[in-house]
């Protein structure tokens, strides 16, 4: 089993070694290599007690379907009907009605 082990100086007492996977577990010594050995050795009786475990964790999976946009569905939905134009008019008509009253209200 693999560890990640950090070992940084310890406010000029040695060094301090403690891996993530089991943060509890520290090893303080004169000497990084020391404490990277006691480190080791507590790690390793922890896991022979059957404290730390490997397990696989499965990647999420990445969806490679290219992103649809949802407005595809209805583009063009009501290019053959009749009223179209009319309702686009309307559109127009109102929009331009309310930015009129929006002008209003500012001054």
């Amino acid at each position: 089993m693999q560890f990640v082990v950090s070992v940084e100086p310890n406010n000029g007492r040695g060094f301090l070694a403690r891996s993530p996977l089991a943060p509890d577990l520290t090893a303080e010594a004169p000497t990084a290599d020391k404490a990277v050995a006691d480190l080791q050795q507590q790690l390793t009786m922890l896991v022979s007690r059957g404290g730390l475990r490997e397990i696989e964790v499965p990647s999420p999976t990445v969806n490679t379907e290219p992103a649809t946009n949802p407005w595809q569905e209805v583009a063009g939905l009501f290019k053959d009907n009749p009223l179209f134009d009319e309702v686009l008019e309307h559109m127009k008509v109102y929009r331009e009605q309310q930015n009129h009253e929006m002008d209003d209200v500012g001054e």
